[in-house]
């Protein structure tokens, strides 16, 4: 349970410090981080590969939209991407798709 609180306060910090704006206005197209272009083909690289996240993984089988959607929202990806940075364990991610998966989340996790 502690865990899980942890993992939430975590999440919501982040939301709240970090955005897509600053002092000017910026056009939403300009902010909108893909799903189908961006997001998905780092999961399929780095989760979705053998032995990981894959249909009957017991931690989530990240080939369903449905559930990345539901760990990003929960603050699972981004605890483990983004603030420990132990996933995923046998190459790190590039800064800039650490970058694109919190604008995504922060976005609402939208299937797009």
């Amino acid at each position: 349970m502690f865990l899980v609180l942890l993992n939430m306060l975590v999440f919501f910090s982040f939301i709240i410090i970090s955005s897509c704006s600053n002092d000017e206005p910026i056009a939403e197209e300009e902010c909108t981080v893909s799903f189908k272009n961006e997001i998905r083909p780092i999961f399929e690289s780095a989760c979705s590969i053998s032995g990981c996240h894959v249909s009957g993984f017991q931690s989530g089988d990240f080939s369903s939209f449905d559930t990345i959607r539901s760990y990003a929202l929960d603050g699972r990806i981004w605890f483990r991407v983004g603030v420990t940075r132990t996933m995923p364990p046998l190459n790190e991610l590039l800064e800039e798709d650490i970058n694109k998966i919190q604008s995504w989340i922060n976005e609402g996790a939208k299937n797009n």
